[in-house]
């Protein structure tokens, strides 16, 4: 009863369900370690990798309990006074952590991004970012099978992680995809190939030799139906190579996968036409057959700026009142009622007629 009391209050008095998560930023300002329900993490150096990737080394807070290779965190940052939150693997391995409480992310500038290429612009050494444990199952449990990794520009992170952690008894078979050779770690990837004979790394040329066929799979790794398989890109890769594995006798639960977006919509058989009308700004856009675009793509496709975070259905900053009309949550697979309800922008698509009060 009182716990529920000194949520009011707070609600009442800062719109925030806790006292102490408001005063946080004066706090900070005396202690810079401080953070409520997250942890800090210290700007230790700012790498560029290529002309769009770079690479944030950060110092994590002691409290900060460790993650498996593989495994990715949320980056909190504060931004013209909004927050907001991404999703990135940790490219270094855990031993970093473990001796020097080191990590790295290493980060792709999104085009037209709001986040990406601004966190480059304005983070400096020395500075303070939030971040959240590590997360997510993309990480080895089966160490005695062999493996098949197939990345795709940025999509080596994790892999890289993965890589330094078990290079020295897993054996590891890594398709590696990039436009114009441009290869992440390329060095550091080449010497692990030569070090380790459990180890077999191909670097292949997109442009010149295509984007992951059945012929590639034949020829580059003939025995891929005995290896576990992970796979790390943009998401139509991911279910593109998913499908042909699958097609190809390869077990559906030996192959691991993690989305860093809206999950593609497949096999959904419903007509999109309509209208999405956002009542508060009095504006109207047309959705077509077919369409995979989310409330979320619609709104800012005309000039609206909604409060976003992660943009993959996790942190639900983006959770606006739905007046009417049914949309497809895609995370979740599932329909909406007809009535009103509260709904989350990034992984809703309208179905048909929706109103939503944006």
């Amino acid at each position: 009863m009182i716990n529920n009391s000194v949520k009011w209050l707070s609600m009442a008095l800062f719109n925030n369900k806790s006292l102490i998560a408001f005063f946080e930023p004066l706090i900070q300002m005396i202690s810079k370690n401080f953070t409520v329900n997250r942890y800090r993490a210290k700007v230790m150096e700012i790498r560029q990798e290529s002309k769009s990737v770079y690479t944030l080394r950060l110092q994590v807070s002691r409290f900060w309990k460790g993650f498996n290779a593989g495994q990715f965190i949320e980056l909190i940052v504060e931004k013209n006074g909004t927050r907001y939150s991404r999703y990135f693997s940790i490219s270094s391995p855990p031993e970093l952590f473990k001796s020097h409480r080191v990590i790295e992310l290493t980060i792709q500038k999104q085009s037209n991004g709001r986040i990406t290429p601004w966190l480059f612009e304005s983070t400096t050494v020395g500075q303070y970012l939030n971040i959240s444990a590590a997360k997510g199952e993309f990480y080895i449990q089966n160490k005695t099978k062999a493996k098949l990794f197939i990345a795709a520009g940025t999509g080596i992170t994790p892999f890289r992680s993965i890589l330094a952690e078990f290079c020295s008894y897993v054996d590891v078979h890594l398709l590696y995809y990039a436009r114009n050779s441009s290869h992440l770690f390329s060095h550091e990837l080449a010497e692990i190939n030569k070090l380790y004979k459990n180890i077999k790394v191909d670097f292949i040329n997109s442009n010149d030799q295509g984007r992951f066929s059945l012929d590639h799979l034949k020829t580059y790794c003939p025995d891929y139906k005995k290896r576990e398989s992970y796979i790390c890109g943009p998401e139509e890769m991911i279910e593109s190579i998913k499908q042909l594995l699958i097609e190809n006798s390869v077990k559906e639960d030996c192959i691991k996968y993690e989305y860093f977006g809206v999950k593609p919509i497949k096999n959904l058989k419903i007509d999109t036409t309509g209208t999405v009308s956002f009542e508060h700004s009095s504006l109207k856009i047309n959705s077509k057959k077919g369409s995979q675009k989310t409330l979320l793509q619609l709104a800012e496709s005309k000039g609206l700026n909604p409060i976003t975070g992660c943009r993959m259905g996790i942190c639900h900053q983006c959770i606006c009142q739905k007046r009417q009309g049914v949309v497809y949550n895609t995370l979740t697979q599932s329909f909406s009622d007809t009535g009103f309800e509260e709904v989350q922008l990034c992984v809703s698509v309208p179905v048909g007629n929706v109103s939503i009060n944006l």
